[in-house]
């Protein structure tokens, strides 16, 4: 293969290398969530977290978790990713802040806890119980019209690192296009050390 073929080759590898390595995958916001028995039979705060990509509009969560809630309830859901499992994933951002009153969520963990955030299948009823029938929240923490659901504001993203392979892919086409340059001027010299030009005399 001849020098002009792999140069372009060389140049387009270091060229995607700076690309990759400079661009950065969408980052994600963990947002916080909390609720207060009303209507339950076990009174407490239920608290969570909720991570959403980065910006705002509508999307549907990639976690929900629950970060603490009442010894009432007789088990321990922290940790509890409901996501797993959802009937109802919908939520709405705007300017930095979940828009309580357009977003639902209702989801399950291990088949028989059901997590509630103001979801439309439950009259907007917000609920952490251990689901059994048709209960929705009755035997748990419960506030049916989620007067005491609040959201709190995003945190900030963590900065994306370069991974390492990008970098290495990078360095290595920069010193693989320098090597080439290089070994180009070599060439150049050789050719006209071998082949000089002939001068003519009148």
């Amino acid at each position: 293969m001849k020098l002009s073929q792999i140069l372009p080759l060389v140049v387009g590898g270091a060229v995607a290398g700076m690309v990759l390595s400079g661009a950065s995958p969408a980052q994600a916001l963990s947002y916080t969530f909390s609720f207060s028995n009303v209507e339950g039979t076990v009174p407490g705060t239920v608290s969570g977290t909720i991570v959403l990509p980065d910006g705002d509009g509508t999307s549907a969560a990639t976690s929900v978790l629950i970060t603490s809630a009442p010894g009432g309830l007789g088990y321990d859901p922290t940790g509890f990713d409901f996501v797993s499992n959802t009937v109802e994933n919908l939520f709405v951002v705007s300017g930095g802040n979940i828009d309580a009153a357009n977003s639902a969520f209702i989801g399950f963990f291990n088949g028989g806890t059901a997590l509630s955030l103001k979801n439309t299948l439950a009259d907007g009823s917000t609920f952490l119980d251990a689901l059994n029938g048709s209960n929705l929240g009755a035997t748990g923490v419960r506030d049916a019209s989620s007067a005491t659901l609040t959201y709190g504001a995003a945190s900030t993203p963590v900065p994306f690192d370069t991974p390492a392979g990008q970098a290495m892919a990078t360095v290595g086409s920069l010193f693989a296009l320098g090597l080439m340059r290089q070994a180009k001027k070599r060439l150049a010299v050789k050719k006209l050390v071998v082949n000089p030009m002939e001068t003519v005399v009148s």
